[in-house]
């Protein structure tokens, strides 16, 4: 739970007549976050992480605390069915099962069977896109989304899409979701995490490589035959990288000279 989080909160309705009322409710926390922390290796990068002191001394010796454009994060949520039940009195109460072993037990003593069918039936992704819109309206910000792919569709609102293409639902590199961009239906993964809690590693590229060969930054260098790249620097920082061909990290060190003559280097 975040000090400045505010939960949003979507259902679908899971029968027709008006009492009782039962819901298939999704509750969702998003709070703003404005900092990310990078750093340079994973040993760095585990450090910080585990270090959860106020001032981040450790990420601050070793990382780098940027600020950044404000973006939504979610600190949590939870998925539950309900049933309401209207008193005697005129009030409502508000019947949720018991965890673990008593949930599916109180489900099947308090739903009606047809109920617990529509259960099975709700799509939580169209909740959770309509906590999603609902908190970017609200913070004025948005939820990092990586877009895989366009469809046909044009939209007003994420629930417009339809159901997710087969192509994206065999993807296993991250949950994907259809979301409505500037009116047009695209398929993608929502990225929820707090890089402030959960720092970045550093993306080195091959110039960056290169770069601190020739700065003489280099203490060891090891190199697969599928071009994988491993620098160990003399601060103990490590960074991987692919090289353009076979041996390019080797010429380089060549080409640097006399300060990188004690590189150790090795080869598979």
């Amino acid at each position: 739970i975040n000090k400045n989080g505010v939960d949003f909160c979507a259902y679908e309705s899971l029968n027709t007549e008006e009492r009782p009322l039962y819901l298939q409710v999704f509750c969702q926390e998003f709070y703003l976050q404005d900092q990310e922390i990078v750093c340079p290796d994973r040993d760095s990068r585990e450090e910080c992480f585990i270090a959860k002191d106020e001032n981040r001394a450790v990420c601050q010796e070793k990382c780098e605390i940027k600020e950044v454009t404000p973006y939504l994060v979610n600190g949590g949520g939870v998925s539950i069915p309900v049933k309401i039940i209207e008193e005697a009195d005129g009030r409502f109460t508000i019947w949720e099962p018991r965890d673990g072993s008593f949930y599916m037990k109180d489900l099947q003593e308090y739903f009606p069977a047809e109920i617990l069918e529509n259960l099975e039936n709700v799509d939580g992704a169209i909740l959770g896109n309509t906590n999603i819109e609902r908190a970017e309206k609200y913070f004025n910000a948005k939820v990092r989304f990586e877009v895989a792919g366009e469809l046909e569709t044009e939209c007003q609102k994420s629930s417009d899409c339809g159901d997710l293409p087969g192509e994206y639902a065999l993807k296993s590199n991250c949950p994907h979701r259809l979301k409505c961009l500037e009116n047009q239906c695209v398929a993608g993964c929502y990225d929820f995490s707090d890089n402030y809690d959960l720092p970045l590693l550093k993306e080195y590229t091959w110039e960056d490589a290169v770069s601190l060969i020739h700065k003489g930054e280099v203490r060891e260098v090891f190199q697969s035959h599928a071009l994988d790249v491993k620098l160990i620097l003399k601060n103990g920082v490590e960074i991987e990288v692919i090289e353009p061909n076979i041996d390019a990290v080797f010429t380089e060190i060549e080409k640097c000279g006399e300060l990188c003559e004690d590189v150790v280097k090795a080869t598979e």
